[in-house]
């Protein structure tokens, strides 16, 4: 069974680019859940989707 160390981002890089990540697809998903937003986060859109739909949440279902 695997463990979670807790680290300081300005230590490690990777950290930056994830926290980054995370960051803009809250911002995006936020917009979605919310219907209003700023262009910056209509923007996000097409780097936050591909991370989250197939990724983390399941695709939706085509309806045929």
């Amino acid at each position: 069974m695997g463990s979670i160390e807790f680290a300081d981002s300005k230590d490690h890089p990777q950290l930056q680019v994830a926290d980054w990540a995370a960051g803009a697809t809250r911002q995006w998903a936020q917009w979605m859940a919310g219907g209003g937003g700023d262009q910056f986060s209509r923007d996000l859109e097409s780097v936050a989707r591909p991370w989250l739909i197939d990724g983390i949440w399941p695709a939706p279902v085509s309806e045929t």
